[in-house]
Parts: C-alpha cells; sequence; structure tokens
C-alpha cells in the first residue's frame, strides 16, 4: 500500500523523461510518504492519448494509495513546492498548477475514491487538448471537492518543447464542442450517464512491457 503515486503519460520525449528522473523524482522520494512514480509510456501507430494513459496507470494501481498525482513531464516542481503543496490532503482533487479555472491538466492530486467516482477520463480524446477540460466537468458534476490553483509559475521549471506537439484539429474542436454542450445544458441524469460510457469502466489495453528503474520508479509501456 503506497501514500503517494505519481502518474506521468508519456511517448517520445526522452530528453524530457532523463531531466524529470534526475531532478524531480529525488524530490518527491525526499519529502513523499511511500511514493511511487509510475510512467505510463504509449507505443507507436496512433495520437497520443494522454487520458487514457492516465486512467491505465490508475487501474493498475487501484486502490494501492491514498493519493494520486497526475503530473505532466515537461514540468519540474522546485523543493519547496513538492515539501508544503504536494502535501496538502484535505481536498478531493488539488490543483497544484493548472492552466485555467475549468481545467484540471498540468499538475492535480486526487484521492483514489474521487477518480473511481469520476470514472477517470473518457477513452474517445485523442490527440492534445480537451481532457483535462472534460475530467474538470467530470468533477463538477458529481459535486467533487476541488481546490483553487494554489502556485504559481515561478514555482515550475518548465522544459521546452516545439509547439507542432499540440495537435489541435476539427474533429478535435467538434468533440469538445459537444463535451461542452452536454456538461452546460444536459440534465444531471444524462451528464452521469454520459460520464459512464467511457473511462474506467470500459478501459481496454495491452501492457507491453514493465521496466522497474528501482525500487520507487516503474514505466509501463502499453498499446492502445
Amino acid at each position: 500500500m503506497y501514500e503517494n503515486i505519481i502518474l506521468i503519460p508519456y511517448r517520445n520525449r526522452k530528453e524530457h523523461l532523463d531531466i524529470f528522473i534526475n531532478e524531480a523524482i529525488p524530490i518527491f522520494i525526499k519529502y513523499l510518504k511511500m511514493c511511487k512514480i509510475v510512467i505510463i509510456e504509449q507505443s507507436e501507430g496512433s495520437d497520443f492519448n494522454r487520458g487514457m494513459l492516465l486512467n491505465i496507470g490508475f487501474y493498475e494501481y487501484i486502490n494501492q494509495s491514498k493519493f494520486f498525482f497526475h503530473h505532466d513531464i515537461d514540468i519540474i516542481p522546485k523543493e519547496p513546492t513538492v515539501q508544503y503543496i504536494y502535501n496538502i490532503n484535505n481536498f478531493d482533487i488539488l490543483r497544484i498548477i493548472n492552466s485555467h479555472n475549468n481545467s484540471l491538466g498540468g499538475i492535480i492530486k486526487f484521492t483514489n475514491d474521487s477518480f473511481i467516482r469520476m470514472n477517470g477520463f473518457p477513452n474517445y480524446i485523442w490527440g492534445w487538448g480537451v481532457e483535462d477540460r472534460v475530467l474538470f466537468y467530470r468533477s463538477n458534476t458529481i459535486c467533487l471537492n476541488v481546490s483553487d490553483n494554489l502556485t504559481n509559475m515561478s514555482n515550475f521549471k518548465f522544459l521546452h518543447h516545439p509547439s507542432s506537439a499540440v495537435n489541435y484539429t476539427g474533429e478535435k474542436e467538434a468533440m469538445s464542442k459537444l463535451e461542452n454542450y452536454i456538461f452546460k445544458y444536459g440534465t444531471f441524469l444524462e451528464k452521469n450517464i454520459h460520464i459512464k460510457k467511457s473511462g474506467l469502466s470500459n478501459l481496454r489495453y495491452e501492457i507491453i512491457s514493465r521496466n522497474k528503474i528501482n525500487d520507487h520508479v516503474e514505466i509501463i509501456k502499453v498499446n492502445i
């Protein structure tokens, strides 16, 4: 049983991974009790699916930790941030760093039960973007206790990646409008039916390999 598990979605960013392992993980081990870091690596062959990778990491360790983190690999926290902010435990979802108020992306901390109640992320959002906003809609629908953003940009180091990593297609735009419509105009029952249609409840994936880097770090490579 763990106290904290940090889930990191990953593909084809070896330079960022090396920096993260060398700089961020020692801080986590120092300040987070009973900590494990799980890197979920997506194989080639389809667009990146951040939400589904985080679902997989959670599902592999469901009910094995009190708290989980979603943590982007290109954000390196400074030591006092981990020591004081990462250890706040009085919210269902703690927004450590987040792009805007209607989002749960970047770095968030959540309880095991809260992610189960949200049914995780939907599994059908491919490419970058939208999944963080949909997770917020889900948390809002089931009335979870979500914090405001607690830290600012100066508490982190951001690793550069090319803007071409963002793939916001016309199909993604249509999906975003559909999700916005459902959670803005749908009834409570319709929203909950929508939440249950896709997420942890119908997750399908194949584990290609599991690589234990050390006692605290594991890389799970998956085909989705």
